[in-house]
Order: structure tokens, then C-alpha cells, then sequence
């Protein structure tokens, strides 16, 4: 471990300020022969003669203290453990990333960053899309592609008649235009790969004011608190509603919501399943 880590951070000795290929995972207390083979079987699946770094947000036991921090980096073999408060459910853990790296000099954005969970569910879908990837991929699921719509009042509707509040919001929010009415394409599972140059389309304070959103103080009076009154019966700010929203609204977060990728890729793998840089 580094001596001259910030707290809350613990670094392995090879630390790397600047990577081709960041693997960027949320982890709770999943097993930990799960997540060590799905960082092996991510990172055998990137081109070679590249730099990568396997950077974990931490929300469980494991980031309770630096020592048990410290320890669980060796035990995965990871570059970086970064604890974090268990809110907001992996879309929390990917908007603290991007916003801690957008602007940073001292180590930016990778050039593509891999957003992971410990468990890859469609290890059919994301180990031939990750092998499809190329140096000009811009935003890629690395599950299946499903069709959802917004109709005239303003919610969001999918193929299989599941609505989430806030996904029509959340599109609006980052394609600067109305949710439309004739389809457009969401992914499930919040696991995606995302350019450092698809990213920074955005503007950072698209990021951070809804990041806020997942650390709203409960029964405080805050202005925002209504965020917890909305959505599903076991809406809570380790498991929020929202959380699911985000989950499949990253194609339209990064301008990759076409629906001819749920019509035409669905859990296929290629160049049509992707959005280019």
C-alpha cells in the first residue's frame, strides 16, 4: 500500500496515473472468486500492449477500515479500492467515477473505461462484444438492448410493459430533446463500456447535479427529499428507484440510444452494436 494515499483510497505499489482501459467496478460483499475471475476475464479480452487499471468502489466490509481495504486490493489483485457510503446502487458508484476523473490532471479519465459489477449476467453478450471492441468505440452494452418508449404524458414504457420514473427525465437531461414517442433504446444491468471522449460530451455538472440526487439526507427536510416519496414500495437510498432508472438509461446518457440497436443488435455482438466515436 502507498503511505501517501488520500483517506478513503488505498493504491497498489504499480499504481498508474493514466490508462488506455480502466476497469471500474461497484462492489458491495459479492464473493470474491467471482469478481477475480470477472477482471480476468475482462482484462484477457483487452487488445494487447495496451495499460489498464482495476479501479473498485467499495460500499460493504471491505471498505470499513484501511486495513480491510488494504487487504482486499491484494486479494483481487486490483490497483485502487475507493470507499464509498452504500447508496445509490451501482449508477451512484459509476457517476462518483466519472465525476472524481472528468476534470483531473493527476489521473484523468482512461481513455475507455469498463463499468462492471462483480457478476457479469450475460457473459454471452459481454465477452464478444468486449472482444468487437475497437480504439473508436464510443458506448457499447454489455448486455441486451430492449425497446422502450415515452408516451404523451411523459413516463417511460418497455417492451415488457415496465415503467421506471425518471428514465423519459433522464433522456431529456443528457440528449438536450423530449423523450420520444416512437422508441428508443435502453440496456439492462448497468454494464457498458464509455470513451473518455463520450463522456466529456457531457458537461460535468450534468453528472454532478444527478449524482446529488442519490445522497439526499432522509427525514432532514431537504428540498430534494421528495426524491424518496416516488417509484417503487422499496424505494431507499441503498436500493432507490432512481438506481433502476439510471441502470437503463445509460445508452441515452451517452448519446447512444438509437433504436435500431434494440430492433437490429438486441444481444448480438459487432460493430452494430456499438456507437462509434
Amino acid at each position: 500500500m502507498r503511505n501517501d494515499d488520500p483517506e478513503g483510497i488505498v493504491r497498489s505499489p504499480t499504481w498508474k496515473s493514466r490508462s488506455d482501459y480502466d476497469l471500474v467496478i461497484s462492489y458491495y460483499n459479492e464473493d470474491l472468486e467471482t469478481i477475480q475471475n470477472t477482471i480476468e476475464q475482462v482484462k484477457k479480452r483487452l487488445p494487447s500492449q495496451t495499460k489498464s487499471r482495476t479501479i473498485v468502489y467499495a460500499k460493504g466490509p471491505n471498505s470499513a477500515s484501511r486495513t480491510a481495504m488494504s487487504e482486499f486490493l491484494q486479494k483481487i489483485d486490483a490497483d485502487e479500492i475507493v470507499a464509498l457510503k452504500n447508496v445509490g446502487r451501482e449508477g451512484e458508484t459509476y457517476l462518483q467515477h466519472i465525476v472524481r476523473h472528468y476534470s483531473s490532471t493527476d489521473s484523468p479519465l482512461a481513455t475507455h473505461t469498463i463499468f462492471l459489477q462483480p457478476h457479469i449476467p450475460w457473459p454471452g453478450t459481454a465477452f464478444p462484444r468486449l472482444e468487437s471492441m475497437t480504439a473508436n468505440t464510443g458506448f457499447m452494452s454489455l448486455s441486451t438492448y430492449v425497446n422502450a418508449s415515452c408516451p404523451a404524458d411523459g413516463s417511460e414504457i418497455d417492451v415488457l410493459d415496465q415503467v421506471h420514473p425518471r428514465i423519459a427525465q433522464i433522456y431529456s437531461s443528457f440528449q438536450q430533446d423530449l423523450c420520444p414517442s416512437t422508441g428508443f433504446t435502453i440496456t439492462w444491468f448497468g454494464q457498458f463500456v464509455a470513451s473518455r471522449q463520450r463522456i466529456q460530451r457531457n458537461p460535468l455538472k450534468a453528472y454532478q447535479n444527478l449524482l446529488d440526487y442519490f445522497d439526499v439526507p432522509v427525514g432532514e427536510g431537504n428540498e430534494k427529499e421528495w426524491i424518496w416519496d416516488e417509484g417503487w414500495w422499496n424505494n431507499s437510498p441503498d436500493n432507490p428507484t432512481l438506481g433502476h432508472a439510471l441502470e437503463r438509461s445509460w445508452p441515452a446518457v451517452f448519446g447512444c440510444s438509437d433504436l435500431k440497436l434494440a430492433l437490429e443488435c438486441k444481444d448480438e455482438s459487432g460493430s452494430h452494436c456499438m456507437c462509434m466515436d
